[in-house]
């Protein structure tokens, strides 16, 4: 990967009406990826669901994809039930075994 710098220069070579200086390139660069590195970071709870949802595939070549997967838990009932987020109410969580926990 290039320097900041390059990657400055490059961007001056592709925008050369640009007024931004490097500081305030710099910054705008990092505003535009913030939120891509935060969802990294912090993925969907849906993303979480499916990592888990594929365990029961190790060891096969044709897993279903995670956008089949959301899309089966917004379209599918029983399949939400089964493999979508627990149900969470009065301090008790549903867990996915079934069973009632206690939030503290």
């Amino acid at each position: 990967m290039a320097t900041l710098e390059t990657q400055y220069k490059n961007f001056l070579k592709s925008n050369p009406t640009s007024t931004f200086t490097f500081e305030e390139w710099k910054k705008k660069w990092a505003d535009d990826i913030r939120p891509i590195i935060e969802e990294l970071n912090n993925p969907p709870i849906e993303w979480k669901l499916y990592e888990e949802y594929t365990k029961q595939f190790i060891g096969y070549e044709d897993i279903p994809d995670y956008e089949w997967f959301k899309h089966e838990l917004k379209t599918n009932e029983a399949f939400k039930e089964k493999f979508g987020p627990p149900i969470v109410s009065d301090n008790f969580q549903i867990g996915p075994d079934g069973a009632y926990e206690h939030e503290d």
